[in-house]
């Protein structure tokens, strides 16, 4: 990117939390993924990584428990969550799309928190409570709160689904309802075709993602990285949302 290109993916992601990128010559995704990546900083380790932090998002067999590698209906979430610090941003390339289904849904945590704040603002002390949800996948065991504050912004994480063992403090489950309503209503979303040869850059702390389910036969497939919000660019980018 030259220097003008990148102010201006710096600036958008720092204003809507995400931004989408075409690419006009057919990309290596793994080598494009980590360039984009050292711009967000550096790249936290996923069980099914590459050298470069990069792993498939396509249906693999063998990991049950792993949604990215299914090819089922995959609920809005923020990645990570079983990790006790979650990535600040998640990276996605598409190599290949599908046909039919596999569409990616996008929605606003700044939007999310707006509405339980000035519809339901009891639920809030639990959401933020340190021990809202107590979250577990393989070896990674985290108990954190759905929103919390950070350098006077809001950062936000969340999961929720069979492919994760989960425990709600009993607070909070009145407010996990609330978002579960909230998520499943389509105005509340984006819905959108990833082609490929286009990247999507999010920032974890505020925008959830999920996908439409796709045929088990589908060649769709995507590659993601974690990166931690430490890199050489990091004071350009605010992550999270103003409460």
């Amino acid at each position: 990117m030259t220097p003008a290109e990148t102010d201006h993916v710096f600036a958008s992601f720092s204003a809507s939390g995400c931004v989408l990128m075409d690419f006009e010559e057919p990309a290596v995704p793994s080598d494009t993924l980590a360039c984009l990546g050292r711009h967000f900083g550096a790249a936290i380790p996923h069980k099914l990584s590459d050298s470069l932090g990069v792993h498939p998002i396509r249906s693999l067999a063998g990991y049950p428990e792993y949604a990215n590698t299914t090819h089922a209906d995959l609920g809005l979430h923020t990645d990570g969550s079983f990790e006790q610090e979650p990535p600040k941003a998640m990276l996605m390339f598409c190599e290949r799309a599908s046909t039919i289904g596999g569409l990616t849904r996008l929605c606003d945590g700044r939007m999310l928190y707006g509405h339980l704040r000035a519809s339901y603002p009891e639920v809030l002390d639990a959401l933020t409570r340190p021990d809202a949800f107590r979250i577990r996948r393989d070896d990674r065991v985290s108990s954190k709160p759905v929103f919390r504050e950070a350098a006077g912004r809001m950062q936000m994480s969340y999961r929720y689904g069979n492919d994760i063992h989960l425990d709600i403090h009993p607070d909070a489950q009145a407010g996990f309802a609330k978002i579960e309503a909230y998520l499943a209503q389509p105005a509340n979303y984006l819905e959108l075709r990833l082609e490929a040869n286009q990247a999507l850059i999010l920032d974890n702390t505020r925008i959830l993602h999920g996908r439409t389910a796709f045929p088990a036969d589908s060649q769709r497939s995507l590659y993601g990285l974690w990166c931690d919000g430490r890199g050489v660019d990091a004071q350009r980018v605010r992550f999270g949302f103003e409460p």
